[in-house]
């Protein structure tokens, strides 16, 4: 665990030429790659090690399930695929409901419902529907706040634990009824292809889902910057600091949704908040979340020292972060080199780290890229990005974060009419 060294003001400029260590002379796509490499090579070779003891066996008993069904071996295996991936979709699927069953019985309002290719959104004039691009892990995810903090503990709990316990629940209840129903047991000879695959569905679906319960309770750590299920029910168990940094950081996002901007959340909540973050640098992506929350309560009460701060305290701890997290602090440390510091040349390094952790899709870093573009004298295509900026923030459901965007863009609209484009500095 490294010790923190004290935090360098934004104008100084975090050095990422330097790697502290030898995985971060990667950038953020070609660490992900180098890990979805690594995986890959994890699973091919207990798969390999496990047809080679097994192989033999089940290709013989597949052929002659093909045989019974009148099939080619290879056509059965092509009808498997899709009933693979539609099980383990609806796996995926019963787990976030059953969060959302959850969130809606402690109380919680839910904003965004995510699974596979469906993604669910609250927009001011109701819940939209779009399909996003296909993600090869199947993961899905809940979003939801409440303002209700009575109890938000043993709420939370129920929250958290409601996803895999349906999926014990539904993943038990298929396979106990393919078990018991006779019309489901019928002999080999006597199988049909729609009985096969029918059986085959429910068999698969019960074990996947099962899994996924299991897996759920378990306390693992990922590198996605998510805290799994397991792991936050560990937290909320033991009452450590992880607890306590999420429960403050439930609050301010239910003030947030309930529209009181950064400002005017309350003083003991952020000095909460960070006195049970660490001071050195620690696994705990909520140590990262706690500074991005204090960065954005001091910014907007143009505490600017404090807020560079805290901006650079949770860089220091970007990687542990999520890609979307770690995009939105270089994005925001290249608006402060903008408008604080006038350094149009350091902004663009900036947004050069912010793309080099993904590629922008066409929601991401609208104001940075309209701050930046100004900065290099660009007023014509800056006004493109802000007019964006200022339509998303139009389709976002009211939140304090809202307000204080609103007039940010307010803020470099009036320089983009007023001021062509800044000298920037050497």
């Amino acid at each position: 665990m490294a010790v923190l060294a004290p935090p360098l003001p934004i104008n100084a400029m975090l050095d990422f030429s330097k790697p502290d260590t030898p995985k971060s002379a990667l950038t953020p796509e070609q660490l992900k790659r180098k890990k979805r490499r690594q995986g890959l090579f994890n699973v091919s070779l207990s798969l390999g090690l496990v047809l080679w003891l097994k192989g033999a066996d089940w290709f013989n008993s597949f052929s002659s399930k093909a045989d019974s069904l009148q099939l080619p071996w290879l056509g059965l295996l092509l009808l498997w695929l899709p009933l693979l991936l539609s099980a383990t979709f609806l796996a995926v699927l019963i787990h976030e409901i059953g969060h959302i069953s959850g969130a809606l019985l402690a109380d919680f309002k839910i904003v965004e419902f995510n699974t596979g290719v469906l993604l669910l959104e609250r927009k001011p004039d109701g819940w939209k529907t779009r399909l996003q691009k296909f993600s090869y892990n199947m993961v899905g995810k809940v979003r939801g706040y409440t303002t209700n903090y009575e109890h938000l503990r043993r709420r939370y709990i129920l929250v958290v634990a409601s996803g895999p316990t349906v999926n014990l629940l539904s993943g038990g209840f298929a396979l106990l009824l393919l078990a018991t129903l006779p019309a489901l047991q019928s002999s080999p000879a006597e199988s049909t292809l729609l009985k096969y695959l029918f059986t085959s569905f429910f068999s698969v679906f019960g074990w996947i889902s099962v899994l996924l319960g299991v897996i759920g309770f378990i306390p693992l750590t990922t590198t996605s910057g998510d805290i799994p299920n397991g792991l936050m029910l560990l937290h909320l168990l033991r009452r450590d600091k992880a607890m306590y940094q999420q429960l403050f950081l439930l609050q301010l996002s239910g003030d947030s949704y309930a529209g009181i901007r950064p400002r005017l959340w309350k003083d003991e909540l952020i000095s909460s908040l960070l006195s049970y973050s660490s001071e050195t640098i620690s696994n705990n992506v909520l140590d990262c979340y706690a500074h991005c929350w204090a960065y954005a309560y001091f910014d907007d009460c143009h505490d600017f020292e404090k807020a560079q701060l805290h901006l650079n305290e949770a860089i220091e701890r970007k990687d542990i972060a999520s890609a979307s997290v770690q995009q939105y602090l270089f994005c925001e440390a290249a608006c402060i080199a903008v408008l604080q510091t006038n350094n149009a040349a350091q902004a663009r390094l900036w947004l050069n780290q912010a793309r080099q952790v993904k590629p922008f899709t066409e929601q991401e870093g609208l104001f940075a890229q309209a701050a930046v573009t100004w900065a290099e004298g660009n007023s014509a295509e800056a006004g493109v990005f802000l007019r964006a900026a200022h339509k998303q923030l139009q389709n976002s459901i009211t939140s304090g974060f809202n307000i204080q965007a609103a007039e940010r863009i307010h803020d470099l609209q009036s320089k983009i009419e007023q001021i062509p484009f800044i000298t920037a500095s050497a």
